[in-house]
C-alpha cells in the first residue's frame, strides 16, 4: 500500500528515476546545442572582421560582380569595421578597352544592417579622396573628365 501512496502524488503518478534522467539527459543536450551554435554564430562575426577572411570575401564578390565582362572592378585594400563601418582603397572601374573610367584612391562609409536585410545598399554619408572620372561617349566625340582631392556626402 505504500508503494501505491508513493507513485500517487495529487492522483497523479510520480515520475519514475529513468524517466527523469532521460529527461535531464535531453534537456542537457539541448542546452549543449544551442550553446555550440551560439558560440558558432559569435565566431562567424568575429573571423568576418579579420584581414584574411575580408580578403577571401573581396575576392569572391569581385569574382561574380566581373563574371558580365562588361567593366572590370578592381580594389587594392577592403577593411569592414564594427558594425558596418566600410572602407576601400585603390579602387578602379575599368572597361575591356583597358579605359579607367572611375578611379578613387580612397571610399569610406558606414552601411545600414537593416537595409542589408532587405538585400539593399544604404548608406547615409560617403567619402571619397583622390577621385578620377573620365567617360567618353559611345563614339568618342566627346569626354566628361573629372578630379578630385576629396568629396564628401551626406549631412
Amino acid at each position: 500500500m505504500e508503494a501505491d501512496k508513493e507513485k500517487e502524488v495529487d492522483g497523479k503518478e510520480a515520475p519514475s528515476p529513468k524517466k527523469k534522467r532521460s529527461t535531464h539527459r535531453v534537456v542537457r543536450v539541448l542546452r549543449w546545442v544551442v550553446l555550440s551554435l551560439l558560440l558558432l554564430i559569435i565566431l562567424l562575426f568575429v573571423l568576418l572582421y579579420t584581414p584574411p577572411v575580408q580578403r577571401i570575401i573581396l575576392r569572391k564578390v569581385l569574382q561574380e560582380v566581373n563574371a558580365s565582362g562588361d567593366m572590370k572592378i578592381e580594389v587594392g585594400k577592403f577593411r569592414l569595421g564594427f558594425p558596418l563601418s566600410l572602407k576601400l582603397e585603390e579602387v578602379s572601374v575599368v572597361k575591356p578597352t583597358g579605359d579607367t573610367l572611375v578611379g578613387v584612391g580612397s571610399l569610406q562609409t558606414t552601411l545600414s544592417p537593416f537595409s542589408l536585410l532587405n538585400s539593399r545598399i544604404e548608406s547615409h554619408q560617403l567619402q571619397l579622396e583622390r577621385v578620377r572620372v573620365f567617360i567618353p561617349s559611345e563614339d568618342s566625340t566627346s569626354v566628361i573628365s573629372a578630379s578630385s582631392e576629396g568629396l564628401a556626402l551626406g549631412p
